[in-house]
């Protein structure tokens, strides 16, 4: 592993240290024993201003913005990429996507639109929408469980943080949600929330800190999102060494 490799354990940054309303509903998935999910959808949109945006990729200091060469990517990689790391904070991994990426919006040559169909390994079904042209910036999360909805506000790049409504889908079993919603302590949000995992994992072993592994789950996803793109077809997760994009991505999306 790639622990065993570096002889450490390595950590980095991750949006799953957000805190608010998110960890809220990570633990709600537990303790209001919605667990078997029968159904589940996710609804995740990260809107960006066009006019800003433009000014952003086309400005003197960012020759290289809106590029391959430059970034390697664009709303995918530079915009949705922890938002879609929440997906396996909350379900566990990725088994499969499907995706359509498009460039409509903004004079790039990396996409800046996307609509993304998942398929998890506990067999849950998941909706992705990303777009780079909306007059406003969004972003959301959306979690139909058996027993409860749990939807974020629509912070911008920062889903996990501010308030969440949950929902009972009975509402003879709203009081039951709002007692297990109201039993989880806040976390903190941002860089305080990251220290604050690592300083737990180091302290306790156990954490949401975020592990180099992830990190590479976050890479494989990626690379499944372009490879589904270009081939039109289903990816499967994980993405092993004989994949054909297992050395990286660019050169099939150029």
């Amino acid at each position: 592993s790639l622990k065993r490799r570096a002889g450490h354990t390595l950590l980095q940054q991750d949006a799953k240290a957000g805190g608010g309303g998110g960890s809220k509903a990570a633990e709600s998935k537990e303790g209001s024993r919605e667990g078997q999910r029968r159904r589940f959808e996710v609804s995740e949109n990260t809107l960006i201003l066009a006019q800003e945006y433009l000014n952003w990729v086309m400005g003197d200091r960012s020759p290289g913005r809106g590029t391959w060469a430059g970034e390697k990517g664009g709303a995918i990689l530079g915009h949705a990429i922890h938002i879609h790391d929440w997906l396996s904070f909350v379900l566990g991994p990725v088994e499969s996507v499907f995706a359509r990426l498009d460039t409509r919006v903004n004079p790039i040559e990396v996409e800046d639109c996307a609509a993304l169909s998942l398929q998890m390994q506990n067999g849950a079904l998941v909706t992705s929408s990303v777009t780079l042209g909306a007059a406003m910036d969004t972003s959301r999360l959306r979690f139909c469980f058996e027993h409860v909805t749990a939807e974020s506000g629509s912070l911008p790049y920062r889903p996990a943080e501010g308030e969440w409504q949950f929902t009972a889908r009975t509402p003879a079993l709203q009081d039951q949600i709002d007692d297990i919603i109201a039993s989880v302590p806040d976390a903190d949000d941002g860089y305080a929330g990251l220290f604050s995992a690592i300083g737990d994992f180091l302290d306790n072993g156990k954490s949401d800190a975020v592990f180099l592994e992830d990190g590479r789950h976050s890479l494989e996803f990626v690379t499944a999102v372009y490879h589904s793109a270009a081939t039109q077809m289903p990816v499967s997760l994980p993405i092993g060494p004989t994949h054909p994009l297992y050395q990286g991505w660019v050169a099939e999306g150029m």
